[in-house]
């Protein structure tokens, strides 16, 4: 049997900066420092490669890396840098024509603040068969992952009850932002940063009324199905709906599998035994 893991609403003082679908900020050596959106924690289960990765997308204008790069996490004011892993080229790990998808890995490392990476690391139901569930029974919904649009210069811890009950509304419902996958397209490009981005197959989700599933600052988002299983990732927009990825689209030719570190909201569904590792939402 499968089961949704844990957790609770993320809260601004976050334990776990690792969760799917969190805005981090990372300092890369040599460079300037790049806001990016956690899109997935994925493992090379067909390798020798014992590693954790953190596929990302960025939120600063920065070009993919063609050589391996140390970088930090830049936290709060007043805060030290952690070591968060090495930055390295796409194809290393998500093989060739992977710069085309948009997406910046980092190789993670343990640190103090992120010790037994591994051992914590916890795989994900995902969504199998997502054209098919658009089109069999006429509605398949998803949520976003960790909408952090909520998080501007409010400060809870010096604002009143009364305040503060009301920014847990307010989260509350970001972070439950429901939509539906309404349609799908084939061959899609992005123009993005002088290059062009291609997707085989993308799906289009909708809130209703004209209404798009994310803004900007969600580029990059997981979404989940209603079951909590993971579905796909927000690439980009078209007209009034949402763009979304499809994980088993990534997963098409590579040996990666899904994993989460903990404290994702929504929860998430969490695999049982392998054999079961991709069962649909």
């Amino acid at each position: 049997m499968t089961k949704r893991s844990g957790l609770s609403e993320p809260s601004r003082a976050a334990s776990n900066a690792l969760r799917l679908g969190t805005i981090i900020k990372i300092g890369i050596a040599g460079d300037r420092d790049a806001r990016m959106m956690i899109s997935a924690i994925i493992t090379r289960e067909g390798s020798n490669d014992d590693n954790l990765y953190l596929l990302l997308t960025a939120h600063s204008h920065i070009l993919p890396s063609d050589k391996e790069v140390a970088c930090t996490l830049v936290r709060g004011s007043g805060k030290p840098r952690l070591a968060l892993g090495t930055l390295v080229p796409p194809e290393t790990v998500l093989g060739p024509e992977s710069a085309r998808l948009g997406f910046h890995v980092v190789r993670l490392e343990a640190t103090p603040l992120f010790n037994s990476l591994r051992e914590n690391a916890k795989p994900l139901a995902i969504v199998r068969n997502f054209r098919k569930g658009i089109w069999n029974d006429g509605r398949f919904n998803v949520r976003r992952l960790n909408d952090l649009a909520w998080s501007g210069n409010t400060d809870p811890e010096q604002a009143g009850e009364q305040h503060r009950s009301s920014n847990r509304e307010v989260l509350r419902h970001a972070l439950n932002r429901k939509g539906r996958v309404a349609g799908d397209l084939d061959e899609v490009r992005i123009p993005d940063l002088g290059t062009t981005l291609v997707y085989s197959y993308c799906g289009l989700v909708t809130r209703g009324r004209n209404r798009p599933l994310a803004d900007p600052q969600a580029l990059g988002a997981p979404v989940i199905s209603e079951a909590g299983a993971l579905s796909a990732i927000i690439v980009g927009a078209a007209d009034h709906e949402t763009l979304v990825y499809p994980i088993e689209e990534l997963r098409k030719g590579r040996d990666i599998e899904f994993v989460t570190l903990g404290e994702d909201w929504p929860k998430v569904k969490i695999a049982g035994p392998r054999r079961q590792l991709r069962q649909a939402g």
